[in-house]
């Protein structure tokens, strides 16, 4: 008889795999974590709704304090300055305005900035300064989004390994691939939501894959909580959902939705908080500007379907295999599901997540994302092409295998520098509309050989808006360079040299990889 201690050590240590392995993980975890922190691409309107519900709650004195109010940033305090026209409210329900962004990005983001805010006034920095708020925001941004996203990483290569016969090469190389050549990379240097709910998914997924286990109750943890970074992620939710009733594992089911039950709470309370409703999400009161009226929800319509679908897959506007021709390997991963043996269910799960994602992205009113780099509502779903992708290159025996792995390291290597561009150059590029000029539209309907163009000249960053503050102009003041930045500079580096030592760390880590993989042969 194993007695209960005994199966709850094997339970724990089945988590992880053998003690060799996590090294490999922490040292991708380390190298994500520096890379995306290496750059702070500012703020902006959405990133600003998201900021000052954290401004908002903590700064003492104001009529917003302790509340989930932006009214002084949306024009409605004594100062009349607006800085974003990201909000939501229901005058049903009450005057007051909020962020139309789900919550726990700035939920998260309130204890950090707490801890800033009175350690900068305890050594006489005034926090409301252009200077320190743009520096907060990086801070804020480092430990909501940069840190929980890198560990994210280590349950991804863990997650790869399972799947991949436990190929370090290839988890090591899936895990790099969607880390640094997909918009990870890039949204992860600004307080988006995309990504941490990426994060999150990956979390969810890797206590799905981890069987036997019974640690479905984190599974649905995770992916509650990547519910309130992004909405769309309830999709994710429900075909996880759908996946666990087909187990017919009643206890399996109930511990997923225990799991589930806390952020359900949080996504019920504060709706009902702010808009009156305990299921209705923020952005059903967004403002009218971005609801379209004969759009279910004011959102989701299909009148720009042709436009969208290739727009957003091999356009140069906003497609995916486009700006992350990696992507395209995913297929591999669905001529090898009858060798998975039980995890034959995975890459269903994956293409489910990847079509209704799609539909989803197709229907909105706003397809394209606005100002954005690629497709940026595609993030949520990216880790599902890449872990096709990987079982594909693991089981699909091919008597060339040179077919397939010449011409996916040609797609990484294009992948990582075009997403290495848009961290060094932008994240966003403005949307084209059909009432531009001809030559507006074509210059930004390819807007990446334009920063290439950019990177070469030295001109870093330079979409930023310098004169678009998160606080009221100081008419005294210059624009403050403070606003982005690039970490190298600090270090005295100057133009495309500020980004070498992230560029150094990336190929340490590939050189790492390989280095393994040809001692472990030749041992």
């Amino acid at each position: 008889m194993i007695s209960v201690h005994q199966r709850r050590v094997h339970s724990a240590r089945s988590l992880l795999p053998a003690s060799t392995v996590p090294k490999m993980a922490l040292m991708l975890c380390f190298a994500i974590t520096v890379a995306y922190g290496w750059f702070h691409n500012g703020a902006n309107a959405n990133q600003a709704a998201r900021l000052n519900v954290i401004f908002s709650f903590v700064e003492p004195g104001t009529a917003d304090t302790y509340t989930f109010h932006i009214n002084r940033f949306k024009g409605c305090g004594p100062d009349r300055y607006t800085n974003t026209c990201d909000w939501a409210n229901n005058p049903q329900y009450d005057r007051n305005f909020y962020s139309n962004k789900p919550p726990l990005p700035s939920i998260m983001g309130i204890p950090v900035y707490a801890v800033l805010y009175w350690l900068e006034r305890g050594l006489g920095i005034d926090p409301l300064r252009t200077e320190a708020t743009n520096v907060n925001s990086f801070i804020i941004n480092f430990f909501v989004t940069v840190v929980p996203v890198a560990l994210s990483s280590i349950l991804f290569y863990l997650s790869l390994l399972t799947l991949c016969k436990q190929n370090d090469l290839v988890a090591g190389l899936g895990t790099f691939a969607l880390y640094f050549g997909t918009l990870m990379f890039p949204f992860s240097t600004q307080l988006w939501g995309h990504t941490l709910a990426a994060a999150f998914c990956i979390s969810g997924f890797f206590f799905l894959v981890r069987q036997p286990t019974n640690y479905e109750s984190l599974s649905g943890l995770f992916f509650g909580l990547a519910v309130l970074c992004d909405y769309t992620t309830a999709l994710t939710v429900a075909v996880v959902f759908i996946y666990m009733v087909m187990r017919r594992n009643p206890r399996s089911l109930a511990r997923f939705c225990l799991g589930g039950l806390f952020p359900a709470l949080i996504f019920a309370g504060y709706h009902k908080i702010c808009f009156g409703s305990f299921f209705m999400p923020a952005s059903i009161y967004s403002n009218p500007l971005f609801l379209s009226t004969n759009a279910a929800g004011g959102l989701f319509d299909f009148f720009g379907f042709k436009q969208a679908v290739f727009g957003l897959t091999f356009s140069s506007y906003r497609g995916l295999f486009w700006y992350m021709p990696v992507l395209c390997l995913f297929p591999l991963g669905l001529l090898v599901t009858g060798k998975l043996g039980k995890y034959r269910w995975v890459p269903w799960l994956a293409l489910a997540n990847i079509i209704l994602f799609f539909v989803l992205n197709v229907s909105f009113n706003g397809w394209h994302g606005g100002w954005s780099t690629g497709p940026r509502y595609q993030i949520v779903g990216l880790q599902w092409y890449i872990i096709l992708a990987a079982v594909g290159i693991t089981h699909l025996q091919l008597p060339r295998p040179w077919i397939v792995t010449i011409p996916g390291a040609l797609m990484l290597a294009f992948s990582v520098s075009n997403m290495l561009i848009a961290a060094t150059v932008s994240t966003s590029s403005p949307n084209v509309r059909p009432d531009d000029h001809p030559v507006i539209q074509q210059f930004w309907s390819n807007p990446l050989p334009q920063f290439y163009k950019q990177f070469a000249n030295d001109n870093l960053q330079f979409l930023t808006d310098r004169n678009f503050p998160l606080r009221k102009p100081q008419p005294d003041r210059p624009p403050s360079d403070t606003r982005s930045f690039i970490m190298g500079r600090w270090l005295g580096l100057h133009g495309k040299w500020q980004v070498a030592p992230v560029v150094s760390i990336m190929l340490f880590s590939i050189g790492i990889l390989f280095y393994k993989q040809i001692r472990e042969k030749s041992g």
